[in-house]
């Protein structure tokens, strides 16, 4: 739901319907929301969003200066919940984050952009320096996902970076964030990368996600 801030999150019951709807066809996640992981009450958000049937759990990095406290009871959760933390391209995080999150257990994580005012991933941080991170989110076995309004024309520059995930919304649609995906963009962007996945990449044809769904 782009409405609903950067990460847009669903109702829990159209996170269930939706994941019921694809019945393990296909991974799914879902996000909590624009909620900062040290807000009260987190852990039950996370319960009942896991749930709902979803693979992933999505959680955004707000408030990080809080970040250890929040992490440190999400760990409780991250045995039976595999969680994925939202990394904001506008941010300073410490330079020790991704390693804070893989020792609270979480799955994975991704970069997106909080701010949805035109700028993208790539405005943010450069081609290098998401190299980078993409090396050292695998070296701690964290699953990694690029997002933040992404382009299709972005496709053959993020694809060489290994990462297991790139996440659309804007990108796929022929007017503003919060309008229906366009199936001829889609098209484009299965085309685009379909040649990628097969000759290049380690991971299977679910690399693709896109954020439109949300679940």
């Amino acid at each position: 739901a782009p409405q609903y801030g950067a990460l847009g999150g669903l109702a829990l019951n159209d996170i269930h319907n939706i994941s019921a709807f694809i019945n393990k066809r296909a991974t799914t996640s879902a996000t909590i929301g624009d909620i900062a992981p040290d807000t009260p009450g987190i852990e039950e958000i996370v319960l009942a969003t896991a749930e709902c049937g979803i693979d992933f759990v999505k959680v955004a990095m707000l408030n990080i200066q809080y970040a250890d406290i929040a992490l440190s009871k999400l760990a409780n959760l991250s045995t039976d919940i595999p969680l994925i933390a939202v990394l904001f391209a506008e941010d300073r995080y410490p330079q020790d984050m991704l390693r804070h999150i893989a020792s609270a257990g979480f799955a994975g994580v991704m970069w997106d952009t909080r701010e949805k005012n035109g700028l993208s991933l790539l405005d943010h941080i450069s081609i290098k320096d998401l190299q980078s991170w993409v090396v050292q989110a695998h070296g701690l076995h964290l699953m990694t996902g690029l997002a933040g309004s992404l382009s299709l024309q972005m496709v053959p520059l993020l694809q060489p970076l290994s990462a297991d995930y790139l996440g659309f919304r804007g990108g796929l649609c022929d007017n503003a964030r919060d309008s229906d995906l366009s199936p001829s963009k889609l098209q484009q962007l299965l085309t685009i990368a379909k040649p990628q996945i097969a000759d290049n990449w380690a991971f299977s044809p679910t690399t693709l996600t896109f954020a439109e769904h949300n679940a």
